[in-house]
């Protein structure tokens, strides 16, 4: 057999199991974060924006070590194709927009609620 892995390990199957580990973690991850979202929890609201940071100080980042908006474009459309820079691009304006949302007059004043139903209730 030409090209078999030696090891005899099966790689569709790994990367099928790899997957959906990865997703059930993802899955996980994103629901516990939004159920302490909804609970009104301020520590997640605050780690949310804190994740969120992170994420958007990787792109300007990358824009200073490849040189403006363009040459990120050209290496992100060259490392992942055209459509995994535009997901890419689609992804850090969704989490800008999560931070904007989740930081507003109003965001604020409903997680203060929550806080004092919260401490009302024990």
């Amino acid at each position: 057999m030409t090209g078999a892995d030696p090891t005899g390990a099966d790689p569709i199957g790994a990367f099928v199991v790899g997957f959906f580990s990865v997703l059930l973690l993802g899955s996980a991850i994103t629901y516990w974060v939004t159920n302490k979202l909804r609970a009104g929890r301020n520590w997640m609201r605050l780690l949310v924006t804190f994740w969120c940071a992170l994420n958007l100080a990787s792109l300007v980042i990358a824009m200073i070590k490849w040189s403006g908006p363009r040459r990120v474009l050209a290496r992100l459309t060259e490392l992942q194709g055209s459509g995994g820079a535009w997901a890419t691009l689609t992804q850090f304006a969704l989490i800008l927009a999560a931070v904007v949302l989740v930081n507003t007059p109003s965001a604020r004043a409903w997680f203060a609620r929550m806080k004092a139903r919260a401490q009302s209730t024990t």
